[in-house]
Parts: structure tokens; C-alpha cells; sequence
């Protein structure tokens, strides 16, 4: 397969409209189609409902097919997989849905988005060190791993610490051990506010003391002040990934 995805990269021009989309089940040769026309939407609908059937091998073919049709993986993630993760949110808050439902259809969209990673073209590391954040207590780590993906997509050596139990990992020692470039946080809901906030200024001084540039992403941060002079920005799509 990655021999496939280097000779869909070298071989642009020729192949703008390459569909690898393998056709098996009722919904392929539509689901095909939606690919081949870049149409998002209806994807988002079968990613949703591949979600919460606990349809990994279906999720995972429309994500490959996509990034095999030349799709970036930023707009892979702000188009298709975003959507699906905001749609599920919102029905478990509406009580729409069971935690047990919301778990399994989250799993199955970290799965198959862990099976992409696969075939995703990885250049030599030459642009930094990366290291990616969880705050405490974060139960979701979706948005994070998009996030590594694209980082190291674009060059960088990714480091992904996701949610460090500190009580046995001190975040001195981390930054310590692996003296980042840039770092990335995460955190799309926070349950003790004060807790957050304690570890982001702690980190965010670590940045500092470092020079590392960075980048929070996620709804949590509206309880959190990160004015901080390491911070370069406040993170809203995938796509601002490339900016930096």
C-alpha cells in the first residue's frame, strides 16, 4: 500500500481523479462516487452511521479512499471526520444516544483513523521535534492523533505523549528528555478547572524556558486562559496545521 500512496504522490498530474475506492457492499459504488467528486456531506453521513454500526474495515476505505484520491489528510479531518465526531457529541448531550454508544462509535472512528496512518506518505524528519498534549483527565485523544498525523505528514519528528499520568511523569522531565520544538495541547472538555489550568501554565512555561512555539486546539480552552507569550495560536481547524 505505501508503495501505492508514493506512486499516486510522484505521479500528480496524471492522476487528479484516481479513485482506489474497492467495490464490495450496496453503498460502494455511491460512496465511490461521492469520493471521486470531492462531495463531503453524504460521506459524513455513511462515516456516521459506518460509526455507530462499529463498521471499522467500512470507515477505514472511505478515509483510504480518500487520501488515495489525493484528498489532504487536513481536509480529510475538517471535513469528514470532524463533523461525524461533533455529530456524535451532540447526541450523547442531547441524550439521543448511550455513553456505551458514544464510546463504540469513537473507537471505531480512532481505529480506522490508526489504519490511514498506514498508508500515509512519511517524509525523513528534518523540520523539528513535535510533542503532542493532553490536558488531565482528557477521555478523547482523536483530535491529537490528526494532529500527529499532519505534523508528521509535513516533516516533523512527532512525539505523542497524549494524556501523561503526571503524578508519575513530571512535565520537566518530559520536556527534559525530549527538548521540543513546538507543542501541541489538546482538550475538549475540562472537568477541574483549576487542575487544567495549573498543568497548561506549567507547560507553557516549560515552553518558554525552551523557546518551543505553542498550539492549543479544542473546546476546553474556553475555560482556560492561555494568554501566554509561547503561545502562537489558538488552533480551529486542521488545516491551520499548514500555517506554521
Amino acid at each position: 500500500m505505501n508503495h501505492l500512496t508514493e506512486f499516486i504522490k510522484n505521479n500528480q498530474s496524471q492522476t487528479q481523479k484516481i479513485n482506489l475506492f474497492q467495490i464490495e457492499g450496496p453503498d460502494d459504488v455511491e460512496i465511490a462516487t461521492f469520493i471521486l467528486k470531492y462531495e463531503f456531506e453524504p460521506l459524513v453521513n455513511f462515516v456516521e452511521r459506518f460509526a455507530f454500526d462499529s463498521d471499522r474495515k467500512q470507515v477505514q476505505k472511505i478515509l483510504i479512499g480518500l487520501y488515495l484520491s489525493q484528498v489532504p489528510l487536513y481536509e480529510i479531518f475538517d471535513e469528514v471526520l470532524t463533523p461525524v465526531l461533533h455529530r456524535i457529541g451532540e447526541k450523547w448531550q442531547n441524550g439521543e444516544i448511550q455513553v456505551l454508544d458514544e464510546h463504540l462509535a469513537t473507537d471505531t472512528l480512532r481505529d480506522s483513523l490508526s489504519r490511514l496512518q498506514g498508508v500515509v506518505r512519511v517524509p525523513l524528519p528534518t523540520r523539528g521535534k513535535a510533542l503532542c498534549l493532553m490536558l488531565p483527565n482528557e477521555m478523547h485523544d482523536i483530535a491529537l492523533k490528526m494532529t500527529d498525523y499532519i505534523l508528521e505528514e509535513r516533516g516533523f519528528e512527532v512525539y505523542f505523549g497524549g494524556a501523561i499520568p503526571i503524578p508519575n511523569f513530571r512535565l520537566e522531565t518530559i520536556f527534559s528528555r525530549i527538548q521540543p520544538d513546538r507543542v501541541y495541547f489538546s482538550s475538549t472538555f475540562v472537568t477541574n478547572v483549576s487542575e487544567g489550568q495549573g498543568y497548561l501554565d506549567e507547560a507553557l512555561q516549560l515552553c518558554r524556558e525552551l523557546r518551543a512555539a505553542a498550539f492549543v486546539g479544542g473546546q476546553g480552552f474556553s475555560r482556560l486562559d492561555f494568554k501566554h507569550p509561547s503561545v502562537v495560536r489558538r488552533l480551529q481547524t486542521f488545516r491551520e496545521l499548514l500555517l506554521d
